[in-house]
């Protein structure tokens, strides 16, 4: 049986033009006074259990409308859909959260609304603070959390209760990349277990990376329905033509705004100066009448692929002779940041022939595009003299005008792709923290040195050495893929009555806790969270330390925990 049926789904909504005509349209019948949207028009598709579905659109395509229809908090105007199992949803931030109640007491809430009892949610509920890692904001009232903690404890909620169906809008956009990355790796472990997952993003690699199935919803319709690359695939060259015919108006609009300018500078003239207007000014001995940008393959658009050839036509009219014509073209990025400058009189100089008066235009050659993906504005004119250093008198300058976007496949950074290849030799040495083992037993000398701070010397009690912690103490080890715990052979200081929890951590994730009950040498494990396998640092942090001095004794160090071996299993 599908998990997931969407049968002729369609959900329509009535636009009112004023709060009266609501009223109207209810208390009396007659003519209609409104007009219908349909925000979701015969959607149809089905999923299996271990199915995960990416959901793409443009903004107002309906994916949160179809979202909302499948969680049960819209009704679809026509057609049905089943969902089998339990269902579980993080919507827009908040949904199901009553902002004075504490964290601990929304999550027994949402447990409730999902027809959890109360007590397999408590059951959960170190789990779900602990992948959330609020701990010591639990019990504050959530209006309190800032965005980030609200959509972690949202998420923790939603994946944790062991839906059949989970479905996740684009709340995860408001979480850091950490926590992004960590709950994309919820989601993976989710669908291997043969779950079902709806999932709505603008980011296509996130739905390359776990989705074995995409639909794209344009005006309510499914646009394409299928595998992930091929969808993504139209939907991307579906963008690009829109994103091209919205920048070839902007074109025309700099068009049209540099000839009402022209046309102003010539009703109404001004002696403080000619550059007194936004979009152009000059002395107009030669003007630029169009400005194209035209592909490698010879066609004019305005965007591009990085390294793609492209060539920037100038067109122009001279009105007289212009004698040492030099013509200029600058980009700048979308933040004001100047990228590039170029004329023929800077750059392979190319001395034109005298222009006479006439139409024509000039041509400047960029056989490859080296700018990363991102928005710009490109600048061009005309001088008629060489006018160094600051260039401030052109015949004709159209200021930052004409808008392009440049595009890539590949994740980029930075402003420029510099014509570069990695070599490929590598050259290494052997530094102190080669071959970083799983296991570390301190009965051998060497391990020493994977003890990377925070640590006593050495020590023995005859039958194994060890080495005593410090407040904090940090060790190195290679967690090997596949490895589910963290076990240690530890003991607590001789006169510590109580347990001793101690705190692990590896960078800012919090791993738990390990529970050292007596003072004689015992083996405790810790459950390594999910994404743990590589070499890692693991800070140690006991909750109280013992000090000898103050019992008499005169050892005068801090001691928290004894530790003798540590492996990853």
């Amino acid at each position: 049986m599908s998990a997931v049926v969407v049968e002729h789904v369609s959900k329509t909504y009535k636009l009112y033009r004023r709060p009266l005509d609501r009223l109207l349209d209810v208390c009396l019948p007659g003519p209609r006074r409104y007009r219908e949207f349909a925000a979701l028009s015969d959607v149809s598709f089905q999923l299996e259990a271990g199915d995960a579905l990416g959901v793409i659109g443009p903004n107002g395509a309906g994916k949160s409308t179809l979202l909302k229809i499948l969680c049960g908090i819209a009704r679809p105007s026509a057609g049905r859909c089943r969902l089998e199992g339990r269902v579980s949803a993080l919507l827009e931030l908040g949904t199901g959260f009553h902002p004075e109640f504490t964290g601990r007491e929304n999550i027994f809430l949402s447990g409730e609304l999902l027809g959890i009892p109360r007590e397999e949610m408590a059951g959960r509920m170190e789990s779900i603070i602990d992948f959330a890692e609020i701990g010591p904001f639990i019990d504050a009232p959530i209006r309190t959390y800032s965005s980030g903690m609200y959509v972690r404890l949202a998420f923790a909620v939603a994946s944790m209760v062991d839906p059949d169906v989970l479905i996740v809008d684009e709340a995860l956009a408001v979480g850091d990349m950490y926590f992004q990355k960590k709950s994309i790796e919820r989601i993976k472990w989710f669908v291997e277990r043969g779950k079902t997952a709806l999932f709505v993003s603008h980011s296509m690699e996130l739905l390359r990376r776990f989705c074995n199935k995409a639909m794209w919803l344009d005006e309510g319709r499914v646009r394409a329905l299928g595998d992930v690359p091929s969808v993504i695939a139209g939907y991307e060259h579906f963008i690009q033509k829109k994103e091209e015919q919205k920048l070839s108006e902007k074109a025309r609009a700099a068009r049209r705004a540099i000839d009402e300018e022209r046309e102003a500078r010539r009703s109404r003239p001004t002696a403080a100066g000619f550059r007194v207007f936004k979009k152009s000014w000059g002395t107009g001995e030669i003007r630029l009448t169009n400005v194209e940008m035209l592909g490698g393959d010879g066609t004019a658009r305005w965007t591009f692929q990085s390294g793609e050839p492209v060539c920037i036509r100038l067109h122009f009219h001279a009105f007289q002779r212009i004698e040492h014509p030099i013509f200029a073209v600058h980009f700048h990025r979308l933040d004001g940041i100047y990228v590039y400058a170029g004329s023929n009189f800077q750059i392979d100089p190319t001395d034109y022939p005298p222009i006479e008066p006439g139409q024509g235009y000039v041509e400047l050659q960029i056989d490859r595009l080296l700018l990363h993906c991102g928005t710009f504005f490109l600048s061009a004119g005309v001088f008629t003299f060489v006018d160094e250093p600051y260039w401030t008198t052109p015949a004709d300058w159209h200021n930052q005008a004409y808008e392009f976007k440049v595009e890539s496949g590949m994740r980029q950074h930075g402003v420029v792709r510099l014509p570069a290849r990695w070599l490929p030799t590598v050259h290494c040495e052997a530094d102190e923290y080669s071959g970083v083992p799983s296991e570390i037993d301190l009965g051998d000398e060497d391990s020493f040195r994977f003890l990377t701070e925070g640590w006593w010397d050495r020590e023995s009690d005859g039958e194994r050495a060890f080495h005593w912690s410090m407040e904090e103490a940090e060790v190195l080890v290679r967690i090997p893929a596949g490895a589910t715990r963290l076990v240690a052979l530890v003991r607590a200081p001789r006169l510590v009555g109580d347990a001793l929890p101690v705190e692990v951590f590896s960078g800012e994730s919090r791993w738990g806790d390990l529970k050292l009950a007596w003072t004689e040498w015992e083996s405790v494990e810790l459950a390594l969270p999910e994404g743990a396998s590589g070499v890692r640092r693991v800070r140690f942090r006991p909750a109280y330390v013992f000090r000898p001095y103050e019992h008499g004794l005169s050892d005068s160090r801090h001691l928290g925990f004894a530790l003798a071996r540590l492996e990853a299993r």
